[in-house]
């Protein structure tokens, strides 16, 4: 029974659930960077359709830590025998759901990569004491307002880059910097795609006791892959300064190794019946 399990709960599953408890508290620190922000990039306030692009980090994070613990009751708390049927079906829908909303935050994060294309190069404006009371932007999500008190301190360039109608002011650092930003995100959510795909096609084996072939080989290099996009995301990250893009990836890395080690070990099982049923047999 699913009980049976917590009520067995060894220091490992302590600690795994305790990440997972991290990942689920990184939403909240997500939302809090992310409503900052939208302030000042949208003035008139975020419209429905705007929301999955204003808060595209809170919205993905939250739906990947509804993802993940549905991965961890496929392929450890819930007994093999006892998935099947509507709760089966009841977890597909859920997946499902999930994947089109992780889906939909990939579109927002190539909207916002898209974004920082628009800044165009502002002539004959040499200071940005120019701007006062426009937004300055630091880096993707990191706004300032521009006063009389920070505009000679935000930046020592001559030349500036805008979007007038949006008020928001950099400079090449900055614009290069967001960008670079704004395009981790993008692959580093592909790379996320790529990852539940091959999950999927490892429950799916799994569950149908297809344990060695061709597609078993191509899963697991395609896991290498992209797990490898993962980790150089991270380290992107962490060399820029953005301390809690790359925390939470480095959670998200170790939450999905627990998996990875809950899918060996139900494999591990499979074989083991297998080798029973041959023997019996």
């Amino acid at each position: 029974m699913v009980l049976s399990r917590f009520q067995k709960i060894s220091w490992f599953q302590l600690f795994k659930y305790i990440i997972y408890l991290l990942l689920a508290v990184n939403v909240y620190l997500f939302f809090n960077e992310e409503f900052s922000a939208t302030t000042f990039r949208f003035e008139h306030g975020v419209s429905l359709s705007e929301i999955i692009v204003a808060y595209s980090a809170t919205i993905d994070t939250a739906t990947w830590v509804v993802l993940l613990i549905i991965f961890e009751f496929e392929t450890y708390v819930i007994p093999d025998e006892n998935l099947k049927g509507k709760l089966m079906w009841f977890l597909n829908g859920m997946s499902i759901l999930c994947y089109i909303i992780i889906v939909y935050s990939f579109y927002a994060y190539i909207q916002k990569y898209l974004w920082t294309l628009d800044f165009q190069l502002l002539p004959d404006i040499n200071s940005i004491c120019n701007f006062k009371g426009q937004s300055w932007l630091l880096e993707l999500d990191f706004f300032e307002e521009i006063t009389n008190d920070n505009c000679a301190t935000l930046s020592s360039a001559t030349e500036f880059y805008g979007i007038p109608e949006q008020h928001i002011i950099t400079d090449q650092a900055s614009l290069q910097l967001t960008k670079n930003l704004a395009l981790n995100d993008v692959l580093n959510a592909a790379a996320w795609l790529l990852v539940v795909l091959v999950l999927e096609v490892d429950v799916w084996m799994q569950t149908y006791s297809i344990l060695k072939n061709k597609i078993y080989k191509l899963n697991y290099a395609l896991k290498i892959i992209a797990y490898s996009a993962l980790l150089l995301a991270a380290i992107y990250w962490g060399y820029t300064g953005k301390g809690l893009d790359f925390w939470d990836a480095f959670l998200w890395i170790v939450a999905f190794l627990f998996i990875e080690m809950n899918l060996f070990k139900w494999q591990h099982e499979k074989v083991e019946e297998l080798e029973k049923l041959s023997n019996t047999e």
